[in-house]
């Protein structure tokens, strides 16, 4: 499904994800016992499960990261891919939702009010509501693209 496939941005609302268990949102953490909650910013079910090496690094690796669908505008996609391979080489870990959207929030780059899901779960789902237009990407990345990341911002008024 692309962005854009589903009709005008107010039917945008509701998207239908593959991936995998979901684990934070930037506005609080997603509790991650496979019930579906709301944080406020998204709801999200699904099961959690890790990967066997835990979505480790191995240091001097390259940074598995294959983009699925994106909007943002190419300054924003490469300041944000930056972020996340820097964040990757220091933890030498593929970051939580929790910490990557940690990282979002103090970038001055890439402003704030960033929501970050992590997951494993291909069967997946979430509601974002008025997503703030041009941020939106979903990706996979880590030891044979385990996660699926979906990340965005809300839009403010």
């Amino acid at each position: 499904m692309g962005l854009g496939d589903d009709g005008p941005p107010a039917e945008r609302s509701v998207a239908q994800m593959e991936g995998s268990p979901w684990v934070g949102g930037a506005a609080g953490v997603v509790d991650t016992d496979g019930s579906a909650r709301s944080s406020g910013r998204c709801i999200v079910k699904g099961d959690v499960e890790s990967p066997s090496n835990g979505g480790a690094y191995e240091e001097g690796a390259p940074v598995d990261l294959a983009i699925v669908e994106h909007d943002m505008n190419p300054a924003l996609l490469s300041a944000f891919t930056a972020l996340f391979v820097e964040l990757v080489h220091t933890r030498k870990a593929y970051p939580s939702a929790e910490v990557l959207a940690d990282q979002l929030q103090s970038s001055p780059k890439l402003l704030q009010g960033w929501n970050v899901i992590r997951t494993t779960d291909s069967e997946v789902w979430t509601h974002m509501s008025a997503i703030d237009a041009g941020t939106f990407i979903r990706f996979r990345a880590g030891p044979d693209q385990t996660f699926t990341y979906i990340v965005f911002r809300v839009q403010r008024q």
